[in-house]
């Protein structure tokens, strides 16, 4: 499988050396925090950047209504 549709366990052993949270910060009353995953030797990954995150999970939404409706 290349294209995994959901975070398991078992992705995460295998891919995932650590996830570091930091912590929260505030800016303009919103907020922010950073989290950095470091992965195991799986080739270099896109960078998600908040535009991208927003633009994806406004798809996820509109497929998930879709299904409602269908």
């Amino acid at each position: 499988m290349t294209e995994p549709t959901e975070l398991t366990g078992e992705l995460v052993h295998e891919f995932i050396d650590k996830i570091v949270v930091s912590a929260a910060h505030y800016l303009d009353g919103k907020r922010y925090q950073i989290i950095d995953i470091y992965y195991n030797d799986v080739g270099i990954i896109k960078p998600l950047y908040p535009e991208d995150m927003e633009a994806d999970f406004q798809r996820h939404m509109a497929e998930k209504q879709q299904k409602k409706t269908a």
